[in-house]
């Protein structure tokens, strides 16, 4: 809203932003003699009026200023004082990632000058059109075995002999000089028990089988793996204009500001967990202070005197161990870099629990008794029988656009009934279906819950349609513990994780953009086409490494 990027409420980690090409790496950091990057910088204002100034330096102070609100850093710890042999190692890793530099991280030296001075595109030369229909050749042959684009060149080699046509190799290889983007290798152990980097980048043999890292008399080592760096595929995608603005989607989309269980069992007197209810403003109190929480957390983890006080210490915390990403630079740092998967938790958990709970399948613990469940409705076989078959008959109704329709609940819900079947189904068809078979207090709620989620799966989402979302995820949840678990010390188990964390889908939408847009569909379908795409079963995470190096290009 004009006029409230100064207000007090503005946080300049939400409302200001700087977006910079990747190849923008300090030179001081890279370790590496290369020209320093003239990239263009774009600044951003998200919802933030008047003229930009000195981003970077607003960017650093607001750093700085929230690294003083958090305190010190638990990770600037003594080795000496780490005694846990696998948080110690942990801590190295952490260490090494912090002090990398482009020249330690084996990339070819073309490489790195190509991410520090970015060209300004990244297309072949559409005059050379041998080399644009060889390269069209292969991009139609990806998703096929290498002797495809094999024949089809002798054939093309055959009809036009005086045309140039590449080979395979030489195809990738030209692939990978347009693109920037080539693969690291490491060793590792033949067993895949650990991968020579970090602080076990100089051992011979593997510390946890002790197979030999290499093979013998030589130095080629028995098995590798690969990293694709992320900078120059990003920087292959900014040499696209139309590409490079689709990537700020989400940062454009960042909402503005939220408004904004957690009940304690009767007669619950178990120690350390006896609090008092939790209110919605106490859940917004506990999201202001979560990352000097972890940081508070983590320090009295590292600090463990022995293994004995280390468990009762990961009991007290929550916490097993630092996270390596904690080596990363220039992230919202932990716990904050981490998002929340709308598409497990709406699509999976809590499907399985309301359905557990309507069919009086989930697990009752006395003194409680099924017969007491007034909403297990569909535990009559002829009401479940029935509604499977309203389902199944709903399915020729459904646009095909709409991705894979529900099959029969009641015959196939326990034979890898997808993700997307449930969406349909307790998104989409359950709310009529269940109308008038789920007791109306429980259909009210339930229907609460199916608005909220959908309003807050919009890709793009008003301030309106956010608080309003968040207000109806937020009753749903208040409600469902009244109406199911009824402060019951024996129905605690139906406030699970996944109901709470509706509670904070509307914070997060706020913090990271719509969840729409980071949530797991695309990696799984990623997952998915790269299995397909094998051919051969023989080694196949080699293969399947490949297919990700011929996709990042």
């Amino acid at each position: 809203m004009p006029g409230e990027g100064t207000g007090p409420d503005f946080n300049p980690i939400i409302e200001f932003s700087t977006v910079t090409s990747p190849s923008n790496t300090p030179s001081d950091q890279t370790g590496a003699s290369m020209p320093s990057s003239q990239a263009h910088t774009q600044t951003y204002l998200a919802q933030t009026p008047g003229d930009s100034g000195d981003s970077q330096s607003t960017s650093t102070s607001a750093q700085n200023s929230l690294a003083e609100a958090l305190g010190p850093d638990p990770l600037d710890i003594d080795l000496a004082q780490i005694n846990i042999p696998e948080l110690l190692r942990t801590q190295q890793y952490i260490l090494e990632l912090k002090s990398a530099t482009l020249k330690q991280s084996s990339m070819d030296a073309e490489n790195i000058w190509r991410l520090q001075n970015p060209i300004s595109h990244h297309f072949a030369d559409t005059s050379d059109k041998d080399f644009i229909y060889a390269l069209e050749t292969f991009i139609s042959c990806m998703n096929a075995p290498q002797k495809t684009y094999d024949s089809f060149r002798a054939a093309s080699k055959r009809r036009h002999p005086e045309d140039p046509f590449l080979s395979f190799d030489q195809m990738k290889h030209q692939i990978e000089t347009l693109t920037g983007v080539s693969a690291i290798y490491h060793g590792m152990c033949i067993g895949s028990c650990v991968g020579y980097t970090g602080p076990q980048k100089d051992l011979e043999n593997c510390p946890v089988c002790t197979e030999p890292r290499y093979q013998p008399g030589s130095k080629r080592p028995c098995k590798q793996f690969a990293t694709i760096p992320i900078g120059p595929v990003i920087q292959a995608l900014y040499g696209s204009p139309e590409v490079s603005k689709q990537m700020h989607y989400l940062e454009k989309e960042l909402a503005k500001n939220l408004e904004h269980s957690m009940l304690q069992p009767l007669n619950y007197t178990i120690q350390s967990c006896n609090h008092a209810d939790v209110t919605l403003e106490d859940l917004k109190s506990f999201r202001s202070n979560t990352a000097k929480d972890y940081r508070e957390k983590l320090h009295l983890l590292l600090t463990a005197r022995n293994k004995t006080h280390y468990e009762e210490l990961r009991l007290l915390t929550g916490l097993t161990k630092q996270t390596i990403f904690s080596g990363l630079s220039r992230t919202l740092g932990v716990p904050h870099i981490f998002v929340r998967d709308i598409m497990h938790l709406v699509n999976l958990n809590d499907p399985d629990l309301l359905l557990g709970l309507w069919q009086k399948t989930l697990k009752c613990y006395p003194p409680d008794n099924h017969d007491n469940w007034d909403w297990g409705v569909l535990k009559s076989p002829t009401i479940w029988k029935a509604h499977g078959e309203t389902i199944e008959q709903a399915v020729p109704f459904i646009p095909s656009t709409f991705g894979r329709a529900p099959r029969n609940p009641a015959e196939k819900i326990n034979s890898g009934y997808k993700a997307w079947e449930f969406q349909l189904y307790i998104f989409g068809l359950g709310p009529t279906l269940l109308r008038h078979i789920l007791p109306r207090q429980y259909w009210l709620n339930y229907c609460k819950l199916v608005s909220g989620v959908c309003i807050l799966q919009q890709h793009s989402i008003s301030h309106v349609d956010l608080k309003r979302g968040s207000k109806l995820l937020n009753n749903f949840c208040i409600e469902f513990e009244n109406l199911y678990y009824q402060r019951q010390v024996s129905r605690l188990h139906f406030v699970r994780h996944s109901i709470h964390l509706l509670t904070h889908m509307g914070s997060e939408t706020v913090r990271a953009g719509p969840l729409a847009c980071y949530a797991q569909w695309p990696m799984e379908t990623a997952i998915g086409n790269l299995g397909a795409e094998i051919q051969n079963d023989r080694d196949f995470y080699a293969n399947l490494i490949q297919r990700g190096i011929l996709r990042t290009q």
